[in-house]
């Protein structure tokens, strides 16, 4: 395998930084995979935050103090990673947000 011997194998528990990096990574991914033009999200009040993730200029504006709420971000409907990732919220916060039907 090239560059295998620059890899370290490590054991045990991932650490924040690890998953919070891994996060970034997916979500940079689906969004390069699924939004390559972005003319087409032109409509959409979009801006890059400072790990480079499309995110959505809300107009709602009485909660400054939650930033990640007045910026969401950007992510396809018709995607796998975007179902599990509402999927996991809905039922970590007692099925918050889901209409049944």
């Amino acid at each position: 395998m090239l560059g295998a011997e620059s890899v370290t194998e490590k054991k045990g528990q991932l650490l924040l930084d690890e998953l919070e990096s891994a996060e970034i990574q997916l979500i940079r991914s689906v969004q390069a995979q699924s939004f390559t033009d972005e003319k087409l999200i032109s409509n959409l009040s979009v801006f890059r935050d400072d790990n480079n993730i499309i995110r959505v200029k809300m107009r709602i504006t009485e909660c400054i103090d939650v930033p990640n709420f007045l910026s969401p971000i950007l992510l396809p409907n018709n995607c796998i990673f975007t179902q599990r990732l509402v999927e996991h919220f809905h039922l970590r916060n007692p099925h918050a947000g889901m209409i049944d039907g």
